[in-house]
């Protein structure tokens, strides 16, 4: 009798099987991850295997949409499949009938504004975008252009995020910012400028437009006046206004100025190292050693960046040769050298704190060991010509 009910069960069991399958959705969803795997096949694949995994894809993604007429999904799959192969305008007949079946299709949406936009049709691509809410997926692919180092790309995601939404702030940043770093300054400044016109109490764009002007623009009076504008009239207070406040401030030899706005930045964002370690150059600057590497101190145990741990140990190194204190220094600098080995830093980086070790040593009369960190810097980075100077200097009679 058991016998019997199990074999009832497999017969119901296929029968229900027969059943689903024979639905239309199920097999165009079948069709439809089918086609999905051999497009992502052709992804990895080139020349003739690429080719067949193309031609298996479409005609998947033409069977899906043969069984489920309904679904917006082959169809945008087709789209990919035209767009990977360069054909734009393929991409967009089959985007647009995708959103016809389905408008609320965020994701066929930004396809079809992408796909608009290759070809110069920015008109047409703007509704979707917006329909698509899609200023923060352009800033995603903006910085994803960046990370590669594509700032031309990134520059154009950018743009279209502002376009998009042009009541954001964060678009108009990463604007501001991409253009900065294609050295187009003064375009940089006007972008951060209509920032400030439009969100008086925000603080981040003071603090770009004063570093424009104190870096690449060199115009410190001006940036003196942003400075204090965005410290009057930002909402939430910012630590960088306040170090650009202390920077001038240290131009101007107003080292008291300087180091009340260096503690103010500090009390703000108590463990960014560049704040840390810059109150302890204002001490060292003015000769106040035993303070600055205190404050050197300070910025070692409490940056939260891992690299002001080693460059916190050159600063202490540099402090302790300005007291002429040469075995102290030598510890520092191999102390410096040691952790940044550790944490794999560039040829460069080894190639600085190998010399500023030799230089130590040489000071304190160990000159064979001195030679060692020459020659060491000058493996790292022949292009070191300190290095190269003290090693030719050594070697004379």
């Amino acid at each position: 009798m058991p016998q019997v009910t199990d074999t009832r069960h497999l017969w119901i069991g296929g029968l229900v099987l027969l059943a689903v399958l024979a639905s239309p959705q199920v097999r165009g969803a079948l069709w439809m991850n089918l086609g999905s795997l051999h497009y992502h096949r052709a992804l990895r694949s080139n020349g003739a295997a690429q080719q067949e995994q193309v031609r298996r894809a479409r005609d998947l993604a033409g069977r899906a949409g043969a069984a489920d007429p309904m679904s917006s999904r082959p169809l945008v799959l087709a789209a990919a499949i035209e767009a990977a192969g360069g054909d734009a305008r393929g991409a967009i007949a089959f985007l647009e009938l995708a959103v016809a079946l389905e408008p609320a299709n965020v994701g066929a949406r930004f396809q079809l504004a992408e796909a608009y936009h290759k070809i110069g049709a920015d008109d047409r691509a703007l509704p979707h975008w917006r329909e698509a809410g899609a200023a923060p997926m352009l800033l995603q692919q903006g910085d994803a252009a960046r990370a590669s180092g594509d700032l031309s790309a990134a520059l154009d995601y950018f743009e279209q995020a502002t376009v998009v939404d042009p009541g954001a702030y964060e678009p108009w940043i990463a604007l501001g910012n991409a253009l900065w770093t294609l050295s187009r300054f003064e375009d940089a400044r006007r972008v951060f400028g209509q920032l400030i016109d439009r969100y008086p109490g925000r603080p981040q764009a003071y603090e770009r437009v004063a570093a424009l002007l104190i870096g690449p623009l060199s115009r410190p009076s001006e940036a003196e006046a942003v400075v204090e504008e965005g410290i009057a009239r930002a909402e939430t207070p910012n630590p960088d206004l306040y170090m650009h406040r202390s920077r001038l401030a240290f131009r101007r030899s107003d080292y008291a100025s300087a180091e009340q706005n260096a503690q103010r930045a500090i009390e703000l964002s108590p463990r960014i190292g560049d704040y840390l370690a810059w109150l302890g150059q204002i001490y060292y600057h003015q000769q106040r050693y035993p303070e600055a590497l205190a404050q050197y101190q300070r910025t070692e145990t409490d940056a939260a960046q891992p690299t002001w741990r080693w460059r916190s140990y050159r600063r202490i190194g540099q402090t302790y040769g300005a007291m002429q204190n040469w075995p102290a220094a030598v510890e520092a600098y191999r102390t410096a050298l040691t952790i940044s080995l550790a944490q794999g830093v560039t040829a460069q980086v080894r190639s600085q704190n190998h010399l500023a070790l030799g230089e130590a040593l040489r000071q304190n009369g160990d000159v064979e060991l001195a030679r060692a960190e020459f020659t060491q810097a000058l493996a790292d980075d022949p292009a070191n010509e300190r290095a190269a100077r003290f090693l030719a200097a050594m070697r004379r009679p």
